[in-house]
């Protein structure tokens, strides 16, 4: 009876930990604990056994990616769900990027060269770089997301050669645009925007379309869907030239795993293309 007891309320607790749209719980093997005296933060473990004594100002726990940030004398560290620290408090600044099959760390000692770690600590980037933004297939997109001005944003590669400047086009360096599968042989892409149009740029940094296009991109097997407006019919798919491979003349358009392109008309019609 004793342990039954025991059981059942080791599982009230641990749905207690849990909200609704939460993907991750606390562990009962690493649970925060505040000091009555100092007011600091430590971690112990179900039966009380401190794990992390109480030297932290503050801690959070995040339930969606079950990770633990916390801060000592103004510096950040992470924690994982079972308590292994990922990184120790000696950064001013931490944002960790959770987007499936891209997943890094971007730290920074002293908010102004910023480098990249993984999600087990371990470092990808050296600290020296501008505020980073997105990291893909050796392409950063930095700059500084405290100034104002959007044109600050361009696309550098790890040796810092410029490939794309937001102030050269005079454009807002928007994002990545990754194509599907996700593997070493996938093309990359870049879209920049301009009075609330896009352009598509080549990984080079070699403008691919003008800035005539509305709405993000996206990419697949190397082909490029587009629309030219959101009402009508104004979908279509370019390649990596800039050549017309389906007209912009339908209310939607995609490429599917195996090539083909599928087409659909604002009367409900859908059609397919045949691009192998």
């Amino acid at each position: 009876m004793k342990i039954l007891l025991l059981l059942l309320l080791s599982c009230i607790t641990t749905l207690a930990l849990a909200q609704p749209g939460d993907r991750y719980s606390k562990s009962l093997s690493f649970m925060e604990f505040k000091d009555p005296k100092t007011k600091l933060y430590g971690f112990k473990n179900e039966k009380g056994k401190i794990i992390s004594p109480a030297v932290y100002s503050a801690v959070d726990f995040d339930p969606t990616w079950g990770k633990w940030t916390v801060t000592k004398d103004s510096l950040m560290g992470f924690y994982t769900l079972e308590g292994d620290m990922i990184l120790p408090p000696i950064y001013k600044f931490i944002e960790p990027n959770y987007e499936p099959n891209n997943e890094f760390i971007v730290v920074s000692k002293d908010n102004q060269k910023y480098g990249l770690m993984n999600m087990e600590g371990i470092k990808i980037l050296d600290l020296k770089y501008p505020h980073i933004l997105d990291f893909k297939k050796n392409l950063l997109r930095v700059g500084a997301a405290h100034k104002d001005s959007i044109y600050n944003r361009m696309i550098i590669d790890t040796a810092q050669n410029v490939i794309l400047d937001g102030k050269v086009i005079h454009a807002n360096v928007y994002e990545f645009v990754e194509d599907y599968p996700y593997d070493s042989t996938h093309v990359l892409y870049i879209q920049a925007i301009k009075d609330e149009k896009f352009a598509l740029f080549a990984s080079t940094g070699r403008q691919i379309s003008d800035f005539i296009f509305t709405g993000s991109f996206s990419s697949r097997s190397g082909l490029v869907h587009a629309r030219l407006s959101y009402t009508g019919n104004a979908c279509g798919v370019i390649d990596k030239n800039n050549k017309i491979i389906i007209p912009f003349i339908y209310s939607s358009a995609g490429v599917c795993d195996n090539g083909t392109i599928a087409v659909s008309t604002k009367e409900g019609n859908r059609y397919y293309f045949d691009t192998t």
